[in-house]
C-alpha cells in the first residue's frame, strides 16, 4: 500500500539530453531553465542562454533495497495496491477502456523482435534427428513421456520408442529454441555438453516454457501450457528430496520462474519469495553464495596431459563454471524480481560471489581441445574479480577482455540496485555501507553519488565492442548478442533518469495503482487529490515535466534498435508510455502547443543538443514514433494504439499485455485541470 511522501531535504540530480550515452561535462548543468524565452522562440531556433537549476525537494517513493531476506509474506498479503506490475486481485484482462482494434501487418512473429531469432541450433536425439520446425506433440506423447520421466532406456527397438517421439521432437524443438533465444541474454547453461536424454527433466520442461515463447502456433502453446504443468509438478516433487543439493535443479527453478513471471501467472506472489527464497538456500548450501563463499581452485590444464585427461578436466571445469553461473543467474532474477514487484532484494552485494562468469570463448568451447587451447592463451581460467570491475567501471577504466557482455550486465545490476537505495533515506546508509563491502567507496555527496552511479552503467555500454555500430552493419551472431546487450544498457540507464524524479514518479505510480484497484479501494478517493499533486509538480518544474518524454523517446529509440527480450525490458517500455501519458494528461501547458510549430522528435539521437535543450526548457508539441504529434491537454489515441502495437503484437511475454492494461486504465481516468 502507497504510503504519504517522506520529505528529504536534499536536491534531485539533473542531467543533460545533448550528453544522450554519456554524462554531462558537470552534471549541475544538466538542467537549462530561463523564466521567459525570446519572443521568437521556436523548438528549433537559435542558442539561448541558460540559468542553474533550482533546489528541488526529494520524495522518496519505495525502498528498493535491503541486505537481509525478506520474510515470507501470506497468501492474502498483496494488494493491489502495493507496488507490483506484475499481479492484480482484479482482473484486468479483457476489460481495458481503449478497444482499438489492432491489425498487424504480419501474421509471423514481430520483425521488432525477430530481427535476430530464432537462429538455427542443431541438437541431436540419441541418433535421431529430426526436421527444424516445430512439431505439436499430442498430449497423449507428452503425458507419456512425463510419466516415464524422460526416454526409458530399456527400449531397445526403435518402435518401442514410437509413442514418445512427437514428445521428443516437440520438447527437443522448444529446447533448441531456449538456446537460439534466452542462451544468448543469459548464458548459464553448457552448450557443448548439454544433453536432452541426459538432461534432468525439471530442467528440460522449464527450458522447454521459455523456448515457447518465441512460438504463435497456437497447438504448440496450448502444448506449452500443460508441459508447464509437468514441469511444477515435477519441481514439487523433487523439492521435498533434493534438500538444495542438485545445481540443475536450482537452474530449472529459476528458468521456471522467469517463466511464470513473464507469462503474468496469476498467482506469483503467492510463491514468488518462497521459490527465491529456496534458491538462495539452495546455493547458500553449496557455499556459491552468503558469507562462506566457495573460493574455487584455479587451475590451468596441463599440456603433457592425454586427451582424456584433458577431457576430464574439462568437464569438470564447466561443471564448477556452471554452478557460478547458476548463481549468478538467480542474483539477476532476484534483481529482476524487484524490479517488477517492488520488493526488496534477497541477496546482500556481500553474499555475491568473489568473480563474474569467465569470458564468453572460453565457456563457448566446443571440445576439451579448443578448451584446452584457449586455456593455455590466458592467465586464468576464471572469470574477472567482482570488485575489480566495479572499480575500473565506477573510474571509467578500460575494462579486462574477460569481462563478457553478460558480466557487464550483471555490474549494472549491481550499479541499479545501489542507485535505488540510495533513493531510500532508511536505507542510505546500508547501501553505502553494502557498496563498501565490495570494494566501491562512496564518498561524495548524495547526488554526485547517484549520477556517478547512472553514468557507470552509460560506461558499460560504452565499454562494447560494437557499441558505435548500426543493427545493419552486424554480420554475426555474437556481434547482434553484443548488441542487445548494449541496448539493455541503454534502457537501463534511461529508465532510471525516471527514479531520480522521486516526487513525479510517486505520483504517477500512486494513480496507476489505484485505477488499477478495486473500486472499493481506499486508494480511489486520494487519486483526485495525487492527481492535483501531479498537476502541480508538473507546472512547478516544466523542466522535469518534458524531461520524462525526452528519456520516454530516447528508450523507444533504444527498442527499435534491438528486439525486447526479458519482461524487465518490456517493463521499461511500459514505464516509458506511462511517462507520455502522464505528460499528456497532466503535464504544463506552452504557448508553443498551437499548430504550425515544427514538433520535437524525442526518439531521435541528439546530434544537435541545443534543440533538445530549447524544447526541454519552452516546451511546444512533440513526437516519439508512430504516437503521432502530442502536447499536454491533446488526445491519446494515437499513443494507445501505438502502445498496442507494442505490447499487444502477437508472441513474446504474456505478462507485456498487461501492461497494456494497466496504461489503458491509466489513461481512462479524468483530469480536472484548475
Amino acid at each position: 500500500m502507497p504510503q504519504p511522501p517522506r520529505e528529504v531535504p536534499s536536491p534531485e540530480p539533473s542531467w543533460n539530453p545533448g550528453s544522450a550515452f554519456g554524462p554531462p561535462t558537470s552534471w549541475e548543468q544538466g538542467v537549462q531553465m530561463q523564466s521567459a524565452p525570446p519572443a521568437n522562440y521556436s523548438p528549433i531556433g537559435p542558442d539561448h542562454p541558460s540559468n542553474p537549476p533550482p533546489n528541488i525537494v526529494a520524495t522518496v517513493f519505495n525502498p528498493q533495497y535491503v541486505a537481509h531476506m525478506p520474510p515470507i509474506p501470506a497468501s492474502n498479503a498483496s494488494q493491489a495496491g502495493d507496488v507490483s506490475w506484475i499481479d492484480f486481485l482484479v482482473p484486468i484482462e479483457g476489460r481495458e477502456p481503449y478497444n482499438q482494434i489492432v491489425e498487424y501487418e504480419d501474421a509471423n512473429f514481430p520483425p521488432s523482435i525477430n530481427q535476430f531469432w530464432p537462429r538455427l541450433v542443431d541438437i541431436h536425439l540419441s541418433g535421431y534427428h529430426f526436421a527444424g520446425e516445430v512439431l505439436a506433440a499430442s498430449q497423449e506423447s507428452l503425458r507419456l513421456f512425463f510419466e516415464a520421466g524422460g526416454v526409458p532406456r530399456v527400449y531397445e527397438a526403435v518402435e518401442a520408442q514410437a509413442p514418445f517421439l512427437p514428445a521428443m521432437n516437440l520438447l527437443n524443438q522448444l529446447c533448441a529454441n531456449y538456446f537460439a533465444y534466452w542462451q544468448p541474454t543469459q548464458p548459464v547453461l553448457h552448450f557443448a555438453t548439454w544433453n536432452f536424454i541426459d538432461c534432468p527433466m525439471a530442467l528440460v520442461s522449464s527450458m522447454a516454457c521459455v523456448g515457447s515463447i518465441i512460438t504463435q502456433d497456437s497447438e504448440v502453446l496450448q502444448q506449452a501450457s500443460y508441459i508447464n504443468e509437468q514441469c511444477i509438478s515435477e519441481i514439487n516433487r523433487l523439492t521435498e528430496s533434493l534438500q538444495y543439493k542438485d545445481i540443475e535443479y536450482i537452474a530449472a527453478l529459476c528458468i521456471h520462474q522467469t517463466y511464470l513471471i513473464g507469462s503474468g501467472h496469476e498467482q506469483i506472489h503467492q510463491h514468488a519469495d518462497r521459490v527465491r527464497s529456496y534458491m538462495i538456500q539452495g546455493l547458500q548450501a553449496q557455499n556459491l553464495l552468503g558469507p562462506n563463499l566457495f573460493d574455487p581452485v584455479d587451475i590451468l590444464p596441463l599440456s603433457c596431459l592425454t586427451a582424456d585427461a584433458v577431457d576430464t578436466e574439462w568437464r569438470a571445469w564447466v561443471n564448477q563454471e556452471q554452478k557460478l553461473r547458476v548463481a549468478w543467474m538467480v542474483f539477476e532474477y532476484d534483481c529482476s524480481l524487484s524490479l517488477l514487484t517492488g520488493r526488496p532484494c534477497a541477496i546482500a552485494l556481500r553474499h555475491l560471489p568473489k568473480v563474474f562468469p569467465c569470458e564468453d570463448a572460453l565457456y563457448n568451447a566446443s571440445n576439451a581441445y579448443t578448451w584446452s587451447e584457449l586455456a593455455s592463451r590466458t592467465s586464468s581460467l576464471q572469470g574477472p574479480e567482482v570488485s575489480s570491475i566495479i572499480t575500473l567501471t565506477i573510474n571509467r577504466l578500460n575494462l579486462p577482455h574477460t569481462a563478457s557482455s553478460w558480466t557487464k550486465r550483471l555490474c549494472a545490476h549491481v550499479f541499479e540496485r545501489l542507485l535505488r537505495g540510495l533513493l531510500d533515506p532508511e536505507q542510505q546508509i546500508n547501501t553505502i555501507a553494502s557498496a563498501r563491502e565490495i570494494n566501491l567507496h562512496l564518498m561524495s555527496s548524495l547526488s554526485d553519488i547517484q549520477m556517478k552511479l547512472l553514468w557507470s552503467i552509460s560506461y558499460l555500454g560504452k565499454s562494447a565492442s560494437i557499441y558505435n555500430q548500426s543493427p545493419a552493419t552486424l554480420h554475426t551472431t555474437g556481434d547482434a548478442d553484443d548488441y542487445g546487450m548494449l541496448s539493455t544498457f541503454k534502457l537501463t540507464h534511461q529508465s532510471n533518469h525516471f527514479s531520480l524524479c522521486t516526487r513525479i514518479m510517486y505520483a504517477i505510480r500512486f494513480i496507476t495503482l489505484a485505477a488499477i484497484s478495486p473500486p472499493a479501494d481506499s486508494h480511489h478517493a486520494e487519486v483526485p487529490a495525487m492527481q492535483q499533486r501531479l498537476l502541480l509538480e508538473f507546472a512547478s518544474v516544466p523542466y522535469h515535466a518534458r524531461l520524462y518524454v525526452y528519456n520516454a523517446g530516447q528508450m523507444f529509440r533504444t527498442a527499435r534498435e534491438s528486439p525486447l527480450v526479458t519482461p524487465v525490458d518490456y517493463l521499461r517500455i511500459f514505464t516509458a508510455y506511462l511517462a507520455i501519458l502522464a505528460f499528456v494528461k497532466y503535464g504544463p501547458s506552452s504557448r508553443y502547443d498551437v499548430p504550425g510549430v515544427d514538433p520535437f522528435h524525442a526518439d531521435v539521437f541528439p546530434f544537435f543538443p541545443t534543440s533538445s535543450d530549447r524544447w526541454l526548457e519552452y516546451g511546444g508539441p512533440a513526437t516519439v514514433g508512430d504516437c503521432g504529434v502530442f502536447y499536454p491537454g491533446c488526445s491519446t489515441e494515437l499513443i494507445m494504439r501505438d502502445a498496442s502495437r507494442e505490447l499487444c503484437s502477437p508472441g513474446g511475454w504474456k505478462l507485456k499485455r498487461r501492461y497494456y492494461c494497466v496504461l489503458a486504465r491509466f489513461n481512462a481516468l479524468e483530469v480536472r485541470r484548475s
